[in-house]
């Protein structure tokens, strides 16, 4: 991997950046930033991951990423269908399961509680008893006013002059995509609307939303770890654990777009 850590770190020095802060950006972890810089690539999980990391960090610094991950892969070249190995992350003690419950039914009882007190206060409101209308008082010699009223004269209805389109929503249909890592961390590259939004690792436990106009196009590194809906609803499930796969979400719906090399 010629020249390629050298100039990672070169750049990073060069605006006074640390490691540490370019893992809060990136969120990619130290250990694997310093593999990058010291062109070691047996301390990087696969190829997904390393394509993933090193684009994430050129384009962070402001290199040519591209350019990079081309040289990289002439240098130090993968098998076509990698699969990743992942091991699965050690399941939750019970008593991190009990916060969730214990804040849901305390929550619960407050909602009951303040709906309860507004029925109540709505009941009390009903039987007050209301101000009693003083009687007419007729004066004679004055015919009583008559209740009838003029009918009134219905306006013309209006329609649209040739040329004039009628009224209608002009507000843009968005595409909103809300990925959340379930049990063990996921590289992901996301395009909005042609536009690169993200590029990373999210960790498990971890979300990240993503809002378009025309099109969220999304390539996860671990299809089988995440979780998504589309404005609001669930998208299905993604792909196989280990599985490298690109969706497409668009106004229509989600559709998966064929693999293809990073």
């Amino acid at each position: 991997m010629p020249d390629i850590g050298s100039k990672l770190q070169a750049a990073r020095k060069e605006k006074g950046i640390t490691l540490r802060e370019v893992e809060e950006a990136t969120k990619i972890r130290v250990k694997y930033l310093e593999a990058l810089e010291n062109e070691d690539l047996s301390a990087l999980p696969g190829r997904v991951y390393a394509v993933g990391f090193l684009r994430a960090y050129a384009s962070y610094l402001g290199l040519n990423s591209d350019e990079l991950v081309k040289t990289l892969n002439e240098v130090y070249p993968f098998p076509e269908d990698e699969v990743l190995t992942v091991s699965p992350a050690a399941p939750p003690s019970l008593g991190k399961r009990r916060r969730p419950i214990w804040l849901l039914l305390f929550l619960l009882v407050v909602v009951a509680t303040i709906a309860f007190g507004l029925v109540w206060r709505m009941r009390l409101v009903g039987f007050l008893p209301g101000e009693t209308p003083s009687p007419a008082v007729e004066i004679p010699g004055k015919p009583p006013a008559s209740n009838a009223t003029p009918e009134q004269t219905p306006a013309p209805e209006t329609s649209p002059g040739p040329g004039q389109p009628p009224a209608g929503p002009t507000q843009a249909s968005l595409v909103r995509v809300e990925v959340l890592v379930k049990e063990r961390e996921c590289w992901m590259e996301v395009r909005v609307d042609g536009r690169l939004e993200f590029s990373g690792i999210l960790r498990a436990g971890e979300g990240q939303t993503f809002a378009g106009e025309q099109e969220v196009n999304i390539k996860f590194g671990d299809a089988g770890a995440v979780e998504v809906r589309q404005n609001g609803s669930p998208a299905g499930p993604m792909g196989a654990r280990g599985q490298v796969v690109t969706w497409s979400f668009t106004p229509e719906g989600a559709r998966r777009v064929n693999r293809t090399s990073p």
